[in-house]
C-alpha cells in the first residue's frame, strides 16, 4: 500500500492567514491538500487537492485567490478560496518551494527547490517577468523586507542568504550566514529593520542589520536545530521553532 489512510491529511507543512485573518489555510504536503479553517471556530471550511507535494500556500494581497507551490511538480496552484476550488496553473521551473507577494500585490516572488533561481511573476498576467538566478540549487524560504523593496531568501545546502532588490529585480548581496541556514524573519529594534536567520547547523539565530551592506549585530543560542521563525504582528518579538526540540524559543 502506499498510504494506510483514506481520509484526512498527513503531515501539516506550510499556514497562511487571509488578509482579513478570518481564514488560515494549510497544506498537507503527503496528502497533496491545501485545507481552509475557519479561525474563530476552527473548523475545515473546505479542502483543495491539488499536485504533488505542495509546500506552501498563501493568499494574494487582495484576498481573491490561494498561490499554493507544487513543489513535486513544476507550477503553482491557484484555488479559489470560496470553492475550495483549483482554477488555474502558474507555469514555472521544476521545485517551487515558496511564494511571497510584494506588498503592493503587483509582484510575487517564488523560491525554488531544485533549481538555482529566485522566478519572478506579474500578479495580474500570472506570467513570469524575470528568472534571477542565485547561489544555490535549494532555496526553501523567501521573505519581503516590511518596506518591500527587498527579497531575502535563505540556501539550506550551501549555509548562505541572498538579497534581492525588489525594484531593479536582481542580487544586491549574499550573505555567508552558516551551515544549514533554514528561516529567516524581519524584527523592529527602534527605528531599525533587522533580519533574524535561523542556523540550524551552529543551534543559533543570527541578526543582520538590512544596511547595504549587511552586518552580523548578534548570535543568538536558541536550542537544537531552529528551523521556523515568526515576528509577532509589531515585530518586536520572534518565535523560533526548534526541529529536535521539544520546545520553542
Amino acid at each position: 500500500m502506499l498510504s494506510p489512510l483514506y481520509k484526512g491529511q498527513v503531515n501539516v507543512h506550510g499556514l497562511g492567514f487571509s488578509p482579513d485573518h478570518k481564514t488560515l489555510v494549510a497544506v498537507s504536503t503527503v496528502t497533496n491538500s491545501v485545507t481552509f479553517i475557519d479561525a474563530a471556530t476552527n473548523k475545515v471550511k473546505g479542502t483543495a487537492y491539488i499536485g504533488r507535494n505542495p509546500h506552501e500556500a498563501f493568499f494574494t494581497p487582495d484576498g481573491k485567490e490561494v498561490w499554493a507551490t507544487v513543489r513535486g511538480e513544476d507550477h503553482l496552484a491557484v484555488i479559489d478560496p470560496n470553492t475550495f476550488e483549483e482554477t488555474g496553473k502558474i507555469k514555472t521551473t521544476s521545485g517551487p518551494g515558496m511564494t511571497i507577494f510584494a506588498p503592493d500585490g503587483k509582484l510575487a516572488f517564488v523560491a525554488n527547490s531544485f533549481n538555482s533561481q529566485l522566478d519572478v511573476i506579474d500578479v495580474a498576467t500570472k506570467k513570469i517577468v524575470k528568472e534571477i538566478k542565485v547561489v544555490s540549487p535549494f532555496s526553501p524560504f523567501v521573505q519581503m523586507t516590511p518596506d518591500g523593496s527587498e527579497a531575502w531568501m535563505t540556501h539550506k545546502d550551501v549555509g548562505k542568504v541572498t538579497r534581492i532588490d525588489a525594484k531593479a529585480l536582481e542580487v544586491k548581496g549574499v550573505i555567508d550566514s552558516g551551515p544549514i541556514s533554514n528561516h529567516l524573519a524581519f524584527g523592529k529594534s527602534g527605528d531599525k529593520t533587522l533580519a533574524y536567520v535561523t542556523i540550524g547547523g551552529e543551534n543559533v539565530v543570527k541578526v543582520y542589520t538590512t544596511d547595504d551592506e549587511a552586518k552580523l549585530i548578534a548570535t543568538i543560542p536558541v536550542g537544537a536545530l531552529p528551523h521556523g521563525i515568526w515576528a509577532s504582528g509589531d515585530r518586536s518579538r520572534l518565535y523560533v521553532g526548534l526541529e529536535t526540540a521539544t520546545a520553542s524559543t
